[in-house]
């Protein structure tokens, strides 16, 4: 997928990657982070939401800058919240890769 300042950003802003965010370049990373957004919404069975309150603007600075992300229950698998993490870490070189991913679900 190619992305220059002049594609603009498109999607719903929680499943947009961080560094997506504030005009880096998408990358395979960027493309797992939206995997751990879905996970939570998996696992709690409803649409991820910020505070109505806040102006898209100040979302994207919470994402960016002060790595606002879903809150996660303490109740919940701890594998699986690790796994979430990972993929949505705001450093994207430090996400999973697609070819674990794909691993961790063949032998999950």
């Amino acid at each position: 997928m190619s992305k220059t300042k002049s594609d603009g950003i498109f999607g719903i802003l929680p499943y947009i990657a961080p560094e997506v965010l504030i005009n880096q370049r998408c990358s395979k990373a960027s493309e797992i982070y939206p995997f751990g957004i879905i996970m939570w919404k998996i696992l709690y069975g409803k649409a991820v939401s910020y505070d109505q309150k806040l102006a898209m603007s100040q979302i994207c600075l919470l994402i960016c800058c002060h790595d606002l992300k879903p809150a996660v229950n303490k109740d919940a698998p701890q594998c699986y919240v690790n796994l979430m993490r990972k993929c949505w870490d705001k450093n994207s070189e430090e996400r999973l890769s697609g070819k674990i991913m794909k691993s961790f679900v063949r032998t999950k």
